[in-house]
């Protein structure tokens, strides 16, 4: 949220285990996970079909939620 540049990756049905971490609601979802960050900040999980590098277009409170469009 703090940073201006973040990132995507496609995970493929051989990245299960990944995505469990990624989706836990506490601790550290990157725990175990090797990564790569960008000179912009952007993290990025090694072995994925595809990284994308996005920037923070606009944010929009929903409720609870914060709503983030990004551009690619």
């Amino acid at each position: 949220k703090d940073l201006p540049y973040l990132g995507i990756s496609v995970l493929g049905e051989s990245h299960d285990e990944a995505a469990r971490t990624l989706a836990a609601k506490t601790g550290d979802r990157f725990a175990g996970l090797e990564t790569a960050s960008s000179d912009r900040g952007a993290v990025f999980i090694h072995g994925t079909s595809v990284w994308l590098e996005s920037s923070i277009e606009q944010t929009i409170q929903a409720g609870d939620h914060i709503i983030v469009v990004l551009r690619v």
